[in-house]
């Protein structure tokens, strides 16, 4: 009878750390669907295509802030900024990238930190929303504009970033489409790479053209793909950062210029 009680605390003790791990996952499946579902709901506002003459019009009737443009061919999102700004005011863009799951609104906070968990209305959750830095002009003036995105487990978010450590990838995707109240930006990408947190990839201050030169020519040097286009001094570069897991808090920084 003695040696039965050590037996069935041991399946306790098994019992107890199953049904731990076990609700573990549920909670984080659980808030996967949720960051998922929301970021869905927010699709309903941006058009993914050309514009129509009656999208304009209703627009237009709406007196809503619709962004759409067609210009080399390149087809734009239509975007209701009204109508998400009555959602969250802090949206400043929106960002797509075809033929992936990269399809989100850009806000910006006074820190670096309220959106690392918080969704887009304001949720909390581990998926967090897409965010520039909050140093940055939200105008996409400043010579390095920085938008930072978890890599969550589900491939949402900018899990897809670290993607173009690929070149075949890269070849696919090299252009990314911003969308804002005040106008439409291509970003072209030229570099990517893995890096630590106490490297100058988050640099958004530089003294002078060549200081800035020698920083893109650093980029270039280290990336995972060859891009198609040789930035300079004159460029703006906006810049996407994302954890990867090569070693303990590496990045993967996606640097592209604006066309």
């Amino acid at each position: 009878m003695k040696r039965k009680v050590p037996l069935i605390l041991l399946c306790l003790a098994f019992l107890g750390i199953a049904m731990y791990f076990g609700l573990q996952f549920y909670r984080e499946q659980n808030e996967y669907r949720k960051g998922t579902e929301t970021y869905e709901e927010l699709a309903q506002y941006v058009h993914i295509g050309e514009a129509s003459d009656s999208d304009m019009k209703t627009a237009e009737a709406d007196k809503a802030p619709v962004s759409a443009e067609k210009t080399d061919d390149t087809v734009w999102p239509v975007v209701d900024f009204e109508k998400l700004q009555a959602i969250n005011p802090d949206i400043v863009a929106w960002i797509f990238i075809e033929g992936t799951n990269i399809n989100y609104p850009v806000v910006q906070a006074d820190d670096n930190s309220r959106y690392l968990n918080r969704l887009f209305d304001g949720t909390v959750n581990s998926a967090g929303t897409i965010f520039m830095d909050y140093r940055n002009e939200a105008e996409l003036s400043d010579r390095n504009t920085v938008l930072y995105g978890h890599n969550m487990k589900n491939g949402t978010m900018f899990h897809q970033v670290t993607d173009y450590m690929d070149q075949e990838f890269f070849n696919e995707h090299p252009v990314c489409l911003i969308v804002t109240p005040e106008g439409n930006y291509k970003l072209e990408f030229f570099a990517g790479y893995v890096t630590n947190m106490n490297s100058d990839a988050w640099k958004l201050e530089f003294e002078s053209d060549e200081e800035f030169g020698l920083w893109l020519e650093n980029a270039v040097s280290k990336s995972t793909f060859n891009g198609n286009v040789q930035p300079t001094a004159q460029d703006r570069v906006v810049t996407f950062s994302t954890c990867t897991y090569e070693y303990n808090d590496a990045r993967y920084v996606l640097l592209g210029v604006i066309s």
